[in-house]
């Protein structure tokens, strides 16, 4: 029992070894971006820019409590850009012939994520993470598909 007026001792807590996994989320998003290049207004050809471009996207993502400490992230997005001039690449590659009448470039762009987080010491985390791309145009060269995974050591500042 303490004394009629003194103040109570502070105490320290002690730092956790292993923090406790962040609270289940779900954010999501939408976005709008425009792209315009400085290469001058034509190429040697005649072409306009090729890269000028208007995008439209969204996205979102869950994260969520595992057992073990462990948090788990999946998200997913998508992009749709449209491309502002015909594309000189379609007019020199459409089927090994050439195009007379060059398309202007639509790309449309998934993509999934999966991350998993374990924090190993206050300071310290793994994460094994996996993704998935997928880029599609109506400009052949320009569509692809990619898988990404690793595995992270995250260091944190106190």
């Amino acid at each position: 029992m303490r004394p009629v007026g003194e103040r109570p001792r502070r105490t320290r807590r002690a730092a956790s070894r292993s923090p406790t996994c962040p609270a289940p989320r779900s954010p999501w998003y939408g976005s709008w971006e425009r792209f315009l290049s400085d290469a001058g207004s034509t190429d040697s050809l005649g072409f306009a820019n090729a890269y000028d471009h208007d995008g439209f996207g969204g996205g979102a993502r869950v994260r969520v409590a595992l057992p073990w400490q462990v948090a788990a992230e999946l998200g997913a997005s998508y992009l749709y850009e449209r491309y502002a001039n015909e594309n000189l690449v379609d007019a020199l590659t459409d089927d090994g012939t050439g195009a007379l009448a060059p398309a202007r470039r639509r790309d449309g762009f998934f993509e999934t994520r999966l991350r998993l987080l374990r924090p190993v010491t206050r300071l310290v985390g793994i994460e094994l993470l996996a993704r998935y791309a997928d880029r599609s145009s109506n400009v052949d060269v320009y569509s692809y598909q990619r898988w990404v995974s690793g595995l992270a050591l995250n260091l944190s500042a106190p």
